[in-house]
């Protein structure tokens, strides 16, 4: 049996790239570790080292119904703020009972 760590990066195809990267650098701090072309698609590898990494594979023609990730999820440090950021990046918010006493 392996010794298992934890999941390296999730994979996921975005319909444009820069857009998906600049989403994710200004929200988490991502970093580029890795850009390039694999088989006439381009790509890039950001993330946080040891912490959270996306492999995000660029297509133009998606369309999102087909896309097979329903969802993926971050731990973070839940502050007062976080609901106004996320937001404001364009993301519905949805608090479970769990957060909704602490805003």
């Amino acid at each position: 049996m392996f010794n298992f760590y934890g999941i390296d990066h999730l994979n996921i195809t975005v319909k444009n790239l820069e857009k998906s990267v600049d989403y994710y650098q200004r929200l988490f701090g991502f970093e580029v570790f890795e850009s390039g072309d694999y088989r006439g698609t381009p790509f890039k590898i950001i993330g946080l080292s040891n912490k959270a990494m996306l492999c995000m594979y660029e297509n133009p023609k998606l369309e999102v119904q087909n896309n097979n990730i329903g969802h993926f999820g971050f731990n973070i440090e839940f502050t007062d703020d976080i609901v106004e950021k996320l937001e404001a990046n364009g993301n519905e918010i949805e608090l479970s009972e769990k957060f909704a006493g602490g805003l």
